[in-house]
């Protein structure tokens, strides 16, 4: 089991290069494969197919943005020769013209990159947040019953409005990063939405963001494929009350301020 164990940390390490952030990450998962509340819902039962769903998720964004087709180009073809004249336009099927290259370098930085970034810290965030549910199941703030739901198949409505007749609703769209739930017959109650970022935000813009969740929650959510009309949805712990919904648990996950020491040696 341990040679296991080793084998796949190593493996996770030769992708990211770094062998901490590989056992790290390779601990907050398997907290989440050995919690029987905690549904990785896109992830299969297994520490490889977890992180491989990671990475290949970033990978599919790339194949499908409307910028991806010009880091194929990149890799395909190259970028302008800098020897020749400055070429400010390209025929847009092969080598890259000047400002196709800045575009390019861009999109890999500020998508790409920042991408595959968030889905290492949403691995990362498994195991603080499934010890959360449980310190507060203990202290009596959350039911036994409840699931926590990780993945990127928590998909929820997005919120349209209408001209005439008001705000309405136009299919599912990536949800929040994590829900806290639980079955009921036929009703899905919703206790917690996570949010995890990779990089710092304000504490505003992270309320701002779960507020949004919230409301786009109302409109329905689908979980693993299954699908939760917005008359089956209850959110925050509101029975016994008369009104319907309220206010769930926000539970956000962001990085620490502290400094990593960039030096570095051969």
């Amino acid at each position: 089991m341990v040679q296991v164990r080793n084998r796949i940390t190593s493996k996770i390490a030769s992708i990211l290069g770094n062998q901490p952030l590989a056992c790290a990450i390779h601990s907050s998962i398997q907290s989440g494969l050995g919690a029987s509340f905690c549904h990785i819902v896109a992830g299969g039962k297994h520490t490889w197919t977890v992180f491989d769903v990671a990475l290949k998720a970033a990978i599919r964004d790339i194949e499908n943005h409307p910028l991806g087709k010009l880091f194929q180009r990149l890799i395909e073809y190259g970028p302008h020769n800098p020897d020749d004249p400055e070429d400010p336009a390209s025929e847009g099927k092969t080598t890259l013209s000047d400002p196709e290259c800045a575009t390019c370098v861009e999109f890999i930085y500020s998508h790409m990159i920042n991408r595959f970034k968030g889905e290492l810290a949403e691995l990362l965030a498994m195991k603080p947040v499934i010890k959360l549910v449980q310190q507060l199941q203990n202290a009596g703030q959350l039911p036994v019953e409840v699931n926590l739901q990780f993945g990127n198949t928590i998909l929820e409505q997005r919120r349209v409005k209408k001209s005439m007749s008001g705000d309405g609703w136009a299919g599912f769209v990536k949800g929040a990063d994590g829900l806290i739930t639980r079955e009921s017959g036929k009703a899905l109650t919703i206790y917690g939405v996570v949010e995890v970022k990779s990089m710092h935000r304000s504490m505003r813009q992270l309320e701002d963001q779960l507020y949004h969740h919230v409301s786009r929650l109302a409109g329905g959510v689908k979980l693993d494929g299954r699908i939760w009309n917005a008359d089956a949805v209850r959110i925050g712990s509101s029975e016994g009350r008369k009104k319907r919904n309220s206010t769930p648990l926000f539970v956000m996950v962001v990085p620490s301020s502290w400094k990593v020491d960039r030096k570095w040696w051969w």
